[in-house]
C-alpha cells in the first residue's frame, strides 16, 4: 500500500520527474559541448630503490628491507615531485616558450594578449632570472604579482599543474609512472619531460649534499667519541701512576692467596701446639721429682746451650715468615735444628741418667717436643702479625678497586660508541661510493586524446537530477503523515467512511448549477455528481427512519458546508422535502449564500413558522454570537424539531467544526445521527485525537466520515469507490 501511495505521488508530480532531468541534459549540453578535447602523456622513472636497498643489505648484513619503508620512500619521492620549488620551474618554462614562440602550447590569455610588446619581453627576462636563480613564485612578494597571474591566466601554476597530474608507483616495482592532462599533445609530453628533468637534477644535487653532510657530521661526531675515550683512559692511566697500581686485580688475587695460606699454616701450628703439649703433659706423669731434679742437674749446661739455639731458630723462623717462605732462611732453619739435634744427643750421651738408663729414649723424645713446641708457639704469633699486615694491605687495595672499576666502565661505554660509530662512518662511506642516481627510462610522447566524456557528463547529470527529484519526492511522502483516501482515513481513525467526494473547480455559489446543466457538465462534474449520489445513498442507508442528520467537520475550513448544501440538493433530485439549517452561529455561510430570512433564532422563539409548501428550504441564523441552549431550553428544542421532523422527510443541520467545543456538541442531543466531514491532505494532529475518541463515544449516533476534496483524475476508470 505504501509503494502505490508513492507511486501516486510520483504521478502526481510526473511533469517535475520528467521536466528537471530533460532541463538538467539540455543546460549540461551547452555546458559541456564547449569543452575542449584532452590529450594525456606517460612517462616513468626508475628510482632505484630496491637496487639500493639490495645493496645496503649486503653492506649492512640486514635480511629484508621493510616494505613500509620502501613504500615511505616512494611516497617521500612522489611528495617531492609535486613541491613548488619543482612545479615552479616547469612553470617558468611553459611561460617562457609562450612568450618567445610563435606556437604556443596553449591560447594566449587575455591578460597575456593586453601586454605590449616591451612589456612581453620585460616578463619574459624576469621569468628566465627566476628560472635560472631556481627561485620560487609567489603573488606575496613585492614584483611578483604580474608574473604569477599571467601564470594563473594560462592555467601554469602549481596548483593547476598538480590537479591536471597523477604520479603513482608501477605495482611493486621500482618504477614511478607520471600521466599529464591537457588540452595540447605537445603540451602534454612537454611538462612530463620537464618535470623529470627538473626533478632528477634537484634530487641528484639534494642527494650529494645530505650524504656530505651526513658523512661530515658522522666524522666530527667521531672525533668527539675518541676524545672522550682517550680522556677517560688517561684519568685511568694517571690514577695508577699516583697510587702506584700496577695490576689490582693481580695484586688482590695474590694478597688473597698468602692470606689463606697463612691461615692455614697458622692453624697447623695451633694443632701442632695442643697435640705436643698434651704429649709433654703425659710424659712429665712419668717422672718422679727425684728423677727430674736429677736430669735437670745433670742437663742443665746443655739445655742453656739448646735453649739458646732455639732462640736463633725462632728469630729465623719469622724471618722465613716475612720473607714469604723465602728458601735463605729455609736453609737457616734446617742448620739450627741440626745444631739442636746433635745438642740433644750429646745430652744423651752422658750418662747423666745412669740411675734411670731404661728412661733415656723418653728424656730425649721430651726435650724434642719441647723444641717443637716452643717453635710452634712462635709460629702462631709471626702467622698472626702477617695476616694483619696483609689485610691491612687488602683492605687499602678496596678503595682504588671501585674508582679503577668506574674508569674501566666509563672506558668501555666510550669504547663501543665509538667503534659503532666508526662501523656507521665506513658504512656510510661504502654506501655513498655505490651510488645508484634515478634516471628517465621513460620520455613522454606527444599526448593520446582521450575518448570524449560529454555524453557521459550529460547522462551522469541527467540521471542525478532525476534521483534527486526522486528523492526529494519521497522524503516529502516519507514525512508527510496527510491522508488522502478513504481507506487511510478509516485504518487511521478505526470509524467507517460512507463516502467521498472529489475536488471539484467550483465554488459553494455555483452549487444550483450543478444540478441544473443537464448533460453539459465535464467528466469531473459527473463524477462528482455520482460520488454524491454514492454517498447520499449510504447515509439514507444508515439513516433509515431517522430524519435530522448533523454535519460537522473536524476542523476548520474542511468543506462541511458545500457537502451539507449538495448533499440536500441531492435528496430534493429524488423529491424529499429537504430543510437545510445553517447552524453555525458563528460562520452563517449558508445564509449568505442563500439570502435566507427564515432564522432558527424566531421560530425556536415561536416568532414565525415554516413554509411546507417548498420541496427545498433553508433555515439560516442571524450570526450573533450564541448558542442553540442560549437561544431556548431543552424541552422547546425537542418539542420544535419533532414538528419538523413531521413536515420534512430530512433534515439536514450544518453545525462549526468539533473544534468549537459546546457550539457544535449541543446541536448533537437534538439530531438522530451525526457525520463528520473530513478535507483528503490533512493530518491528524495530536490535539485532534481527543475530539475523534469523542466522536467515536457518541456509538452508534455517529455515521462515520465523508472525505472532502479527494483528488481524483475525473476519468472514468478512477470512479470506482475507494
Amino acid at each position: 500500500m505504501e509503494v502505490k501511495n508513492f507511486l501516486k505521488l510520483v504521478k502526481k508530480y510526473i511533469y517535475l520527474v520528467i521536466g528537471v532531468p530533460v532541463i538538467t541534459a539540455i543546460v549540461a549540453y551547452f555546458i559541456v559541448r564547449q569543452l575542449p578535447d584532452t590529450y594525456i602523456s606517460k612517462g616513468s622513472i626508475a628510482t632505484n630503490i630496491v637496487a639500493q636497498s639490495t645493496q645496503q643489505e649486503i653492506l649492512s648484513s640486514i635480511d629484508n628491507l621493510q616494505e613500509s619503508r620502501v613504500t615511505q620512500q616512494f611516497s617521500n619521492l612522489i611528495e617531492s615531485m609535486r613541491m613548488k620549488r619543482i612545479m615552479d620551474l616547469v612553470s617558468y618554462q611553459l611561460i617562457i616558450h609562450d612568450l618567445s614562440e610563435n606556437d604556443p602550447f596553449l591560447p594566449l590569455s587575455k591578460d597575456i594578449k593586453a601586454l605590449s610588446p616591451a612589456q612581453k619581453k620585460t616578463y619574459l627576462e624576469e621569468y628566465k632570472a627566476l628560472y635560472k636563480s631556481h627561485q620560487e613564485i609567489s603573488p606575496s612578494r613585492s614584483g611578483q604579482e604580474v608574473l604569477y597571474r599571467l601564470l594563473v591566466s594560462m592555467g601554469y601554476d602549481e596548483a593547476s599543474l598538480n590537479s591536471k597530474m597523477r604520479i603513482t608507483r608501477v605495482s611493486n616495482s621500482d618504477f614511478l609512472e607520471i600521466e599529464f592532462q591537457a588540452e595540447s599533445p605537445y603540451l602534454s609530453a612537454f611538462v612530463i619531460n620537464a618535470l623529470c628533468k627538473e626533478f632528477l637534477d634537484f634530487n641528484s644535487v639534494t642527494d650529494v649534499t645530505d650524504k656530505r653532510a651526513t658523512l661530515d657530521w658522522l666524522l666530527k661526531l667521531l672525533k668527539e667519541k675518541y676524545d672522550k675515550m682517550m680522556s677517560e683512559m688517561n684519568e685511568l692511566k694517571n690514577y695508577k701512576i699516583r697510587n702506584r697500581i700496577l695490576n689490582l686485580n693481580e695484586q688482590a688475587r695474590t694478597l688473597y692467596g698468602q692470606i689463606a695460606e697463612f691461615e692455614t699454616r697458622r692453624r697447623l701450628a695451633m694443632k701442632d701446639i695442643e697435640a705436643n703439649e698434651a704429649a709433654l703433659e703425659k710424659m712429665d706423669s712419668k717422672f718422679d721429682p727425684s728423677d727430674r731434679k736429677y736430669i735437670e742437674s745433670v742437663i742443665s749446661p746443655i739445655n742453656s746451650l739448646i735453649t739458646k739455639n732455639r732462640a736463633l731458630l725462632q728469630k729465623a723462623s719469622d724471618s722465613y715468615i716475612r720473607s714469604n717462605y723465602d728458601t735463605i732462611y729455609r736453609i737457616q732453619i734446617d742448620s739450627i735444628k741440626e745444631v739442636i739435634n746433635e745438642e740433644i744427643k750429646k745430652s744423651t750421651d752422658k750418662n747423666a741418667y745412669s740411675p734411670l738408663a731404661s728412661k733415656q729414649e723418653l728424656v730425649s723424645e721430651r726435650l724434642k717436643l719441647e723444641i717443637a713446641l716452643e717453635l710452634a708457639k712462635n709460629s702462631v704469633k709471626s702467622l698472626t702479625d702477617e695476616i694483619k699486615r696483609l689485610n691491612i694491605v687488602f683492605d687499602r687495595l678496596v678503595p682504588h678497586e671501585a674508582v679503577v672499576q668506574g674508569y674501566e666502565s666509563s672506558i668501555d661505554i666510550a669504547s663501543r660508541e665509538y667503534l659503532e660509530l666508526l662501523q656507521k662512518y665506513n658504512q656510510t662511506s661504502m654506501e655513498t661510493g655505490f651510488t645508484n642516481p634515478m634516471k628517465q627510462t621513460e620520455t613522454a610522447d606527444l599526448g593520446v586524446i582521450q575518448p570524449s566524456k560529454k555524453i557521459m557528463i550529460i547522462l551522469f547529470c541527467t540521471a542525478v537530477s532525476f534521483i534527486l527529484v526522486m528523492l526529494i519526492i519521497f522524503i516529502v511522502f516519507y514525512f508527510d503523515n496527510a491522508i488522502r483516501w478513504p481507506k487511510e482515513l478509516a485504518n487511521r481513525t478505526g470509524a467507517a467512511v460512507i463516502g467521498y467526494m472529489p475536488t471539484l473547480p467550483r465554488r459553494a455559489g455555483d452549487v444550483s448549477s450543478i444540478w441544473t446543466d443537464g448533460g453539459s457538465e465535464s467528466l469531473n462534474v459527473q463524477y462528482f455528481k455520482d460520488t454524491l449520489r454514492s454517498t447520499r445513498f449510504e447515509v439514507e442507508s444508515q439513516l433509515q427512519d431517522d430524519k435530522i442528520l448533523v454535519i460537522n467537520s473536524l476542523n476548520p475550513q474542511e468543506g462541511k458546508t458545500f457537502v451539507s448544501v449538495n448533499l440536500a440538493h441531492s435528496y430534493a433530485l429524488i423529491n424529499k422535502r429537504v430543510l437545510l439549517i445553517d447552524g453555525n452561529f458563528t460562520n452563517p455561510s449558508i445564509t449568505k449564500a442563500y439570502n435566507s430570512s427564515l432564522f432558527i433564532e424566531d421560530y425556536l422563539q415561536g416568532r414565525t413558522t415554516v413554509n411546507t409548501s417548498e420541496p427545498f428550504t433553508v433555515m439560516g441564523n442571524k450570526g450573533s454570537d450564541l448558542t442553540l441552549l442560549e437561544i431556548s431550553d431543552d424541552d422547546n428544542i425537542k418539542q420544535k424539531f419533532a414538528t419538523l421532523a413531521h413536515t420534512f422527510d430530512v433534515i439536514l443541520i450544518d453545525t462549526s467544526a468539533v473544534t468549537t467545543m459546546n457550539k457544535s456538541k449541543e446541536w448533537l442531543p437534538f439530531a438522530d445521527k451525526a457525520v463528520t466531514i473530513f478535507e483528503a491532505g490533512r493530518s491528524i494532529r495530536e490535539y485532534d485525537e481527543a475530539n475523534i475518541n469523542y466522536l467515536k463515544a457518541l456509538d452508534k449516533k455517529w455515521l462515520g466520515w465523508i472525505m472532502n476534496r479527494v483528488v481524483s483524475s475525473g476519468k472514468k476508470k478512477n470512479r470506482q469507490v475507494v
